[in-house]
C-alpha cells in the first residue's frame, strides 16, 4: 500500500490549512452539484515479454482485481474532483511480483465567501519510472516503476482589481514522496501581484514578488529563490505607450555535501515601448540594461494577441540567469477543431518525472517543455495528435559544463463510435530520448507502442475493454532492446 512517509511535525503544520479549505468544501456542498460513481474491476492480460527483456524472454498471465471512485463536486463557489483506483496485480510465472498499485487525482477549491480570498488541496498518486535512461515504460504491469506521491495546500487572495489597485496573491505549501526516496523535498512558495486597478486610466504599473523554497527530506539541502518584475508606463490603449521595466532574480542552493553553496543573479532595467493594436492586443519591444549578471545588455520583445475571443497568441524573449529564455503559447477553438502549444523554460529542482537515474534531482536544472495537443471532433469519434519535447540541462559539477538529456515524443489516438454500444480505438506513440555521458557515448533510446481497443457496453452501467498491444524499444545499448506483445480484457461495473 502506498502511504506518504511524512514526520509528524510536517503533518500537523499542513493540517490547519487543508482543514480550513476542506471544512468550507463541507458547507458549500449543500448547494451543489454532486455526482459520484464508484467502479470495481476484474481484468486479465498476458504478455510475451513480463520482464522486458531483450533475450530469455519469459511469458506471463496477469490477473488484476480494482476498486476505485470517481466524484465530482461544483457550485457556491467551490468545486472537488477526485478519481482513485487501486490495484491487486497476480503474475502467473512469479507470485513474489503481486503487488498493489495506487492511482490517484484530487483537486479541491473553494472561494471563502466575499471575503476575496480561496483555499485549494490538491494530491496526486501516480508509477513513474525508476529510471527513464533504464526504462522509461510508466506500465507498472510490466515496468520497473516507483509510487511517487504529491500534496499540497494553499490559500490564494484576489480583490477583484477593484479601487485604484489590484491585489493579487498567495501562499501554498507542498510535499513530494516518492517510493525510492529520490527528490523527497517539502516546498513552500509566496507571490504577491500588485497593478493598477479598474480606476486607473493614464498610466500602468504592475510590480510582482515569488518565492520558493526547497528542502530536501534527506538531508540538510535547500533552495530558494525570489523573482521580481516591475513595470511603469503610459496607459495609451491606442498605438504607442512608453514604459519602464525592471526584472530580477536570484537562485540559491544551500547544504551542498562538502562543496560550496551557489548564487546565481540576474537583473536588467531598461526602457521600453509598447504599441497596441486594441486594448486586447499589443506589440512590446524594451533595451534592459544588465546590472546584475554576466550578460550583454540584449533587446528584448513580447507579442500578447487576441484577434478573436476563441484565439489568444502570446510570445515573449528575455534574458535570464542561465541565458536566452522564450515563452510562446497559442490557443485556438473552433466549433470542431481544438488546437494548444505551450513552450516555456523552468529552473525546478526535486522533479521526479523526468528522472535519469545518475544525476542530483537537489540540483536547479533548466526544463524547457514543448507541449502541443490538436483534437479534430468528428459526426462519429474523434482524433487526436499530441507532440512533445523536453530539455533537462543540468549542472551538477562545479566545472561549468551541462549535460543535457533529452526527450521527445508523438502520440496519435483516432475513436470511432461503431455502434450504440461499442466503441473502437487505435492509438500510436513514438518517444525518443537521449542521454548525454561524460564518458562514452551518449546513450539512445526509441519506443515505439501501437494499440487496438475495443469497449462494449451490456448496460449504462457494465462494459468490458479488450484489445491487442505491441511495443518496442531499440536502442544504441544492445542489452535495452526488446519487444512485447498482449492481449488484455478488463471487465468493468459501476454503481
Amino acid at each position: 500500500m502506498d502511504t506518504m512517509n511524512l514526520t509528524p511535525k510536517k503533518i500537523n503544520a499542513l493540517k490547519p490549512l487543508a482543514a480550513a479549505v476542506l471544512g468550507s468544501l463541507s458547507v458549500s456542498a449543500y448547494a451543489a452539484k454532486v455526482e459520484v460513481t464508484p467502479l470495481v474491476d476484474a481484468g486479465v492480460t498476458y504478455t510475451d515479454n513480463v520482464n522486458l527483456e531483450g533475450s530469455d524472454t519469459e511469458t506471463s498471465t496477469v490477473g488484476t482485481t480494482s476498486a476505485g471512485l470517481k466524484a465530482k463536486v461544483k457550485g457556491n463557489g467551490g468545486s472537488v474532483d477526485l478519481t482513485y483506483k487501486g490495484t491487486q496485480a497476480f503474475y502467473s510465472h512469479d507470485s513474489d511480483r503481486n503487488d498493489f498499485f495506487n492511482e490517484l487525482n484530487f483537486s479541491a477549491k473553494n472561494k471563502l465567501g466575499r471575503s476575496g480570498f480561496s483555499g485549494k488541496v490538491n494530491a496526486d498518486i501516480s508509477e513513474v519510472a525508476r529510471s527513464q535512461a533504464r526504462n522509461a515504460n510508466n506500465d507498472f504491469l510490466t515496468g520497473d516503476t516507483v509510487s511517487n506521491r504529491n500534496a499540497g495546500v494553499g490559500v490564494d487572495y484576489t480583490n477583484g482589481n477593484r479601487g485604484n489597485v489590484g491585489i493579487k496573491g498567495g501562499v501554498d505549501a507542498k510535499v513530494r514522496d516518492a517510493a525510492d526516496d529520490e527528490g523527497n523535498s517539502y516546498s513552500y512558495g509566496a507571490n504577491l501581484d500588485l497593478s493598477d486597478g479598474r480606476q486607473v486610466d493614464n498610466y500602468f504599473w504592475s510590480a510582482n514578488y515569488d518565492y520558493d523554497r526547497d528542502e530536501s527530506r534527506e538531508d540538510d539541502r535547500y533552495n530558494q529563490s525570489h523573482r521580481i518584475q516591475g513595470k511603469l508606463g503610459l496607459a495609451q490603449y491606442e498605438g504607442f505607450a512608453p514604459f519602464l521595466d525592471y526584472r530580477g532574480e536570484q537562485y540559491d542552493e544551500k547544504g551542498r555535501d562538502g562543496d560550496a553553496d551557489r548564487e546565481r543573479k540576474y537583473a536588467s532595467v531598461g526602457p521600453g515601448l509598447r504599441y497596441y493594436i486594441d486594448r486586447r492586443s499589443y506589440f512590446e519591444l524594451t533595451y534592459n540594461h544588465v546590472v546584475e549578471g554576466d550578460q550583454d545588455d540584449y533587446w528584448g520583445g513580447k507579442v500578447n494577441l487576441k484577434p478573436t475571443p476563441r484565439t489568444t497568441i502570446y510570445f515573449e524573449y528575455e534574458q535570464r540567469f542561465f541565458g536566452d529564455s522564450y515563452t510562446f503559447r497559442l490557443k485556438h477553438r473552433s466549433k470542431r477543431w481544438t488546437n494548444s502549444i505551450n513552450y516555456r523554460e523552468t529552473p525546478s529542482s526535486f522533479d521526479r518525472e523526468f528522472f535519469s537515474g545518475d544525476e542530483d534531482l537537489a540540483n536547479y536544472s533548466i526544463n524547457r517543455t514543448l507541449d502541443w495537443t490538436s483534437s479534430l471532433a468528428l459526426k462519429r469519434g474523434s482524433f487526436s495528435v499530441s507532440i512533445r519535447a523536453q530539455e533537462k540541462e543540468r549542472d551538477d559539477n562545479d566545472d561549468g559544463k551541462t549535460t543535457n538529456d533529452d526527450s521527445y515524443g508523438v502520440n496519435a489516438k483516432y475513436s470511432h463510435q461503431l455502434t450504440r454500444t461499442t466503441r473502437l480505438s487505435a492509438s500510436a506513440n513514438y518517444d525518443q530520448y537521449k542521454f548525454d555521458r561524460t564518458v562514452g557515448d551518449d546513450q539512445k533510446d526509441y519506443y515505439r507502442t501501437f494499440e487496438l481497443r475495443a469497449n462494449h457496453s451490456f448496460r449504462k452501467s457494465l462494459s468490458i475493454d479488450y484489445g491487442y498491444r505491441f511495443a518496442n524499444r531499440s536502442s544504441n545499448i544492445e542489452n535495452f532492446k526488446y519487444d512485447e506483445n498482449r492481449v488484455f480484457a478488463n471487465l468493468t461495473k459501476r454503481f
